[in-house]
């Protein structure tokens, strides 16, 4: 099989990953509800199990995006280098802040009562990394 058509198995599987576990959070609730702060984290720590099984799985599908984009971005020279380049940059961001969710998210709810403000920095730097991909892609998209 050649590098690019592996390259490209892997980024259909990691889609198809990613798109199968936002249905996922759209059964369970998490996604498509409007909800206050109080609201989801009660609705977090209520369906926790579901929720990290379901978040853990998108990291395996943000890593197999990556490493098809890796493969892609050997391959390639200019603007192209770049958009690729910038997709695995913005994938790792939402990699880091879903592990970053995965493990400080139990702990900072457990003393939410106690110090709030502690779940309001993860909570920030959680948004923080799920909003930079999201503006480095649109520049991209601006730009070619």
């Amino acid at each position: 099989m050649s590098m690019k058509r592996t390259a490209g198995v892997s980024i259909a599987l990691g889609s198809t990953l990613i798109l199968i576990t936002i249905a996922a959070e759209l059964v369970v609730g998490w996604i498509g509800v409007e909800r206050s702060l109080p609201e989801a984290v009660h609705f977090v720590r209520d369906h926790w199990d579901r929720i990290s099984l379901i978040w853990s799985a998108q990291v395996l599908g943000y890593v197999l995006w990556i490493l098809g984009f890796l493969v892609l971005l050997r391959s390639e020279e200019g603007w192209r280098f770049l958009v690729w380049a910038a997709s695995i940059i913005c994938g790792f961001l939402v990699i880091v802040a879903f592990l970053i969710t995965l493990g400080a998210y139990p702990p900072a709810l457990d003393v939410l009562h106690s110090s709030p403000e502690l779940f309001a920095v993860v909570r920030g730097l959680v948004n923080a990394l799920y909003r930079i991909p999201g503006g480095v892609l649109l520049l991209i998209l601006l730009a070619v």
